[in-house]
């Protein structure tokens, strides 16, 4: 739902950090909350990391999000 409204707002950003931020920005509108960007699934430096991590109710949600740029 975040994504087909966000979809719907803009069709091209910037960079994939533009994305990520307006994707998290959305979520937050549609009611996530805790919103993390660049988040590691255990506290390990080695162990990489996922776009976004929210709470979504009573669930917490995480995001790898892909950015496919134009040729």
């Amino acid at each position: 739902m975040a994504l087909e409204s966000l979809g719907q707002e803009r069709k091209v950003f910037h960079s994939e950090a533009d994305f990520h931020h307006a994707f998290a920005w959305a979520l937050r509108d549609k009611g996530a909350t805790e919103i993390r960007l660049e988040r590691r699934f255990v506290n390990r430096e080695e162990e990489p990391t996922i776009d976004i991590l929210c709470s979504i109710g009573a669930e917490k949600v995480g995001f790898e999000l892909k950015y496919s740029k134009a040729r």
